[in-house]
């Protein structure tokens, strides 16, 4: 059973079981309802289930978005909370959000869970522009569309974010990225990409698999490690979450 509450404009689901925690924090337009997959792979461990202003049950964000200031506050929630040390697990924008965390609040988690994360490539003001207005039009991104699931999770409505509000998303998930930052984070790090990932990197400037991208981009980190899913896009949690789950399993035998 989970406890839910609001705290700082984010919206909570926690289990309240004993031990480490694992803080998971969602995609762009998703909610709590997409951590179905750690329930399955590890239904023992505490889980604390972030909803990120203006999705699910949280409240919409009373500020314009800037998700920097929002991996601040998370940070400041999980301390205020007594929540040290957690695995931060993130999908995404999530993932962009769990990274910017771990920069503005170095040795906030045990390790990093990142599931086809944001934030590991740049953008030039054109680009933003472009896909900021794409975003929109609901031709250009129609393949990147999350599949449609029943969650056995959390008995919640999907609520997806105003238009405004998701614009401030994109436009501040491109200005805010983590790519530059990685000298920031050394805890160990593990990245999971769907082989068939569409949306990382932007097909739109970069025509380049995720598996390379990933692996490419990271090479000099070595505490970043890269796996791949097969069968998966970008929601591998919803596309083979079989194989997500045995991924994390195998990668984590010491917790």
């Amino acid at each position: 059973m989970f406890t839910s509450y609001t705290h700082s404009g984010f919206s909570f689901y926690d289990n309240q079981l004993p031990g480490q925690a694992i803080v998971f924090v969602h995609g762009l337009g998703a909610n709590a309802m997409f951590a179905d997959f750690l329930l399955r792979a590890f239904p023992k461990r505490r889980l604390l289930l972030c909803e990120l202003p203006g999705h699910g049950q949280a409240p919409e964000p009373s500020l314009p978005v800037d998700i920097s200031v929002l991996a601040l506050q998370l940070a400041r929630v999980l301390e205020e909370k007594g929540i040290f040390k957690p695995i931060m697990c993130g999908h995404s924008l999530g993932g962009q959000i769990c990274l910017l965390a771990e920069v503005v609040r170095p040795g906030l988690a045990d390790r990093l869970w990142l599931i086809s994360p944001a934030g590991l490539e740049s953008f030039s003001p054109s680009e933003i522009q472009m896909i900021s207005s794409g975003w929109q039009m609901s031709g250009l991104f129609h393949p990147y569309v999350a599949p449609k699931y029943q969650s056995t999770l959390l008995n919640e409505p999907m609520r997806l974010p105003t238009p405004t509000v998701l614009k401030q998303y994109v436009e501040s998930m491109m200005t805010r990225p983590v790519i530059d930052l990685l000298q920031h984070i050394h805890c160990d790090a593990q990245v999971y990409f769907g082989e068939l990932d569409l949306l990382i990197p932007n097909r739109l400037f970069r025509p380049e698999a995720s598996i390379p991208f990933a692996r490419r981009t990271l090479k000099n980190w070595p505490h970043f490690h890269v796996f791949g899913i097969p069968g998966a896009g970008h929601w591998p949690m919803l596309e083979n979450a079989k194989a997500l789950v045995q991924n994390l399993q195998d990668h984590n035998r010491d917790i």
